[in-house]
């Protein structure tokens, strides 16, 4: 029981994170988007966001 609840626990953290980047990603890309327009700084934050998201999809 405290093998399951563990593992629970693991596949909940992962599942956050990979969460916590979409919303981070989209956060970003709305933001950017406000303007029509994407400057080279928004477009550097989504790039790094969507590695970040990337990376959590991957884990």
């Amino acid at each position: 029981m405290l093998a399951l609840t563990i593992a629970i626990g693991v596949k909940w953290k992962l599942f956050k994170s990979k969460i916590s980047a979409l919303r981070e990603f989209i956060d970003i890309l709305d933001a950017a988007l406000a303007d029509d327009k994407i400057s080279e700084e928004e477009f550097s934050r989504l790039f790094e966001a969507f590695k970040k998201l990337f990376k959590a999809s991957v884990s």
